[in-house]
């Protein structure tokens, strides 16, 4: 084995434009913009990503059916935050009994492939560390991320 080569393989790292689009759909879910999006050179500025990258988000957002795509004009939003708030939340918590970095590395490069496939299905991932102190004090934290993240 030469010395550049690992006994595991990486972990794959999460597509740029699924995170360009979870912040935006996050930005409109949070209210935000009304009615339009801004045009993609803002939102480049905004998110400090290329014009292509920005482009695959929109169109990751167009097929969940919040944005309308049109071309040469404004990128209109199909849902308002109100409707928006109440759909699905689109957060997935993961939780574990250490910290992400102290798992194995097989188990890391399944969560990682996980929520790189949820970051393309629109979901966004949040990692929860319940320490296996007692039962009572997984369910306050358990209970404080659902309050936090207004899960319903």
């Amino acid at each position: 084995m030469s010395s550049s080569s690992t006994p595991f393989d990486l972990p794959k790292r999460f597509s740029l434009s699924a995170q360009a689009a979870a912040s935006i759909r996050k930005a409109i879910h949070d209210g935000t913009w009304e009615e339009y999006l801004p045009s993609e050179r803002r939102l480049c500025e905004l998110f400090q990503i290329s014009r292509p990258t920005i482009r695959t988000a929109l169109h990751l957002l167009a097929r969940e059916g919040l944005i309308e795509i049109r071309q040469g004009r404004r990128n209109r939003l199909l849902t308002s935050p109100r409707e928006t708030s109440h759909r699905q939340n689109r957060l997935v918590g993961l939780v574990t009994p250490e910290p992400f970095a102290h798992v194995s590395p097989t188990a890391y490069q399944g969560i990682s492939e996980m929520r790189a496939h949820l970051a393309e299905h629109g979901f966004a991932t949040e990692i929860l560390v319940c320490p296996p102190r007692s039962a009572r004090a997984q369910r306050r934290k358990m209970e404080e991320f659902v309050r936090q993240n207004r899960v319903f």
